[in-house]
């Protein structure tokens, strides 16, 4: 996720209330990008169940599209690779 520039997509975060200001001034107290990109896909998670879909909203107004494109392909493969698991465990 070399390519997502966080401080271009935080303030939708604060605005759907999926991060706070406090949140926002930490990501951005990484100084590097990578940085704050790690610390703002690290908090997704427990940032309640609109998070992913805000992500990709605000990803794709703010002209990064291409990082939400690569974040859906990786969903999609993690998605076959469950069936799949989920798939060969019934049958043992």
């Amino acid at each position: 996720m070399e390519n997502l520039r966080p401080p271009e997509i935080m303030d939708y975060f604060i605005q759907e209330d999926i991060l706070t200001i406090d949140e926002k001034d930490e990501i951005r107290a990484k100084g590097v990008r990578r940085l704050q990109a790690e610390a703002l896909l690290d908090k997704l998670p427990n940032c309640g169940p609109l998070a992913f879909s805000v992500l990709l909203d605000a990803l794709s107004r703010t002209d990064q599209g291409s990082v939400a494109d690569a974040l859906m392909a990786q969903v999609e493969e993690l998605k076959r690779q469950e069936e799949s698991f989920a798939g060969e465990s019934t049958m043992l």
